[in-house]
């Protein structure tokens, strides 16, 4: 498995709902997501995101598209403290992907900002 790509999913986002999606050139099974946030005054708490996909063609806008979600992850104690993390999914379909941030407590949402890079691990499925 190679990490040929990173795209952006959530970039500096100050509240919480969908970041963008991506279509991959190929489907790939398996998934990394690490997240990070500038967080000013070390008030955030709690840290909620989805990985999600959709199987809808890529017409269908995303407010329209059904997603799926792969993965939830909640920071655990050591990634608030060190405002970020990173997680594996692995053995999941997927070639429509975006993330979700479902929850940000504490943030003060005009100088605590959260963004999110994703790539897919290629085995050369297509």
């Amino acid at each position: 498995m190679s990490i040929q790509d990173t795209y952006i999913l959530i970039n500096r986002a100050l509240v919480v709902g969908p970041g963008h999606s991506i279509k991959l050139p190929v489907v790939t099974d398996d998934h990394t997501v690490e997240c990070y946030y500038i967080d000013a005054d070390d008030s955030v708490t709690v840290v909620v995101l989805d990985l999600e996909t959709s199987f809808d063609p890529p017409e269908i806008n995303d407010d329209a598209a059904r997603w799926y979600c792969m993965q939830r992850h909640t920071f655990l104690a050591d990634e608030i403290i060190a405002k970020r993390a990173m997680f594996v999914k692995l053995g999941v379909p997927g070639r429509r992907i975006r993330v979700n941030l479902i929850t940000i407590t504490g943030a003060d949402g005009s100088s605590d900002f959260f963004s999110v890079r994703y790539s897919p691990l290629y085995k050369g499925r297509s």
